[in-house]
């Protein structure tokens, strides 16, 4: 881990945090790293940058491993349609035997993206798995609670509270005649373990979309609950993800106090320094209700590899920001 000055920011959570202190380093903003782009005959718009790797001196060190020795079950196939990827799955924290998973399925429409989640109750066994798509309309088309109709999606996450809650994170797509995106939203479905995780179209809401053609584009979502033991924080939902514009990209934070049935408005978690380059945010919260934000950040360097970039949230006030 390189050693990096560490700035302490105090900023209420309605402001948008600005960090200032960033190693200095060459950030690679000519990488790829958007996904809501066409999938075939697409150009390659620049050259990429090849820099050479250190040479090795000496030996590598030994990697020990230890711990108390676990098995591996067989290998267990949830959906029976294909071709299919980025995956997620949850755990109920309540109930161990309780899984809920999420993938970009692409068997319908002609191969566009179409999440799909399945649900376990009985500790993800063959056979246990009850799949579905997320709520389409008679053509087909995906539907929102703003009554927006869509044709894709894409990257979907799944988080479940202690109240059987089960939020799905994911993009939602549309396309041009020739397959191009011209704009996308993010928006979050709820369902409840006691209904069986049946998400609806009036249950998926928007988080920050774009209804008409635009070059602003949100990209990887994450999402997480807050399962902690802080009473004054546990329920609260928190999101974050890549927010990109014409020129730039930067990690934006959202979160719900009322279990997804709205959202806050958006802050910028991601230093200036380092828009343009970042992507990939995670969302994790701890024991006491703290939220911590994770991002990479690409470098044109290949030592030290692409860094992850880490934010700490209190319950009310972004606290600091530092670089491993």
């Amino acid at each position: 881990m390189r050693s990096c000055q560490l700035v302490h920011l105090s900023v209420v959570l309605s402001v948008t945090m600005i960090v200032t202190a960033v190693p200095a380093q060459q950030l690679d903003r000519s990488a790829v790293f958007k996904t809501p782009v066409p999938h075939s005959h697409l150009p390659i718009a620049a050259s990429p940058v090849h820099p050479q790797p250190a040479t090795q001196t000496g030996p590598l060190p030994a990697t020990t491993f230890g711990g108390t020795p676990y098995t591996v079950g067989p290998t267990v196939t949830p959906t029976t349609t294909k071709p299919e990827a980025e995956e997620h799955i949850a755990v109920d924290p309540l109930n161990a035997n309780l899984l809920v998973a999420a993938i970009s399925d692409f068997s319908l429409r002609g191969g566009f993206n179409t999440t799909k989640y399945v649900v376990s109750t009985a500790n993800g066994g063959a056979g246990s798995w009850v799949q579905r798509f997320v709520p389409r309309n008679s053509s087909g088309l995906l539907v929102t609670s703003d009554g927006a109709v869509w044709q894709a999606n894409s990257d979907p996450v799944v988080a479940i509270d202690k109240l059987g809650n089960v939020y799905l994170a994911d993009l939602y797509i549309a396309v041009s005649n020739t397959g191009r995106v011209t704009n996308d939203g993010l928006y979050v479905s709820v369902g409840n373990v006691s209904t069986g995780v049946n998400f609806t179209a009036s249950a998926t809401r928007s988080v920050l979309t774009h209804l008409s053609a635009t070059s602003v584009l949100e990209d990887k979502p994450w999402i997480a609950a807050d399962n902690s033991s802080n009473a004054t924080t546990t329920g609260h939902v928190h999101a974050a993800w890549a927010h990109f514009t014409a020129t730039s990209d930067m990690i934006f934070f959202f979160r719900s106090t009322n279990y997804g049935g709205s959202w806050s408005s958006p802050i910028q978690v991601s230093g200036p320094a380092q828009s343009g380059a970042v992507q990939r945010a995670q969302v994790a919260v701890g024991l006491q209700g703290q939220v911590y934000v994770a991002c990479t950040t690409l470098h044109r360097s290949v030592c030290p590899p692409p860094s992850m970039d880490r934010f700490r949230l209190l319950p009310l006030t972004w606290s600091s920001h530092f670089l491993a």
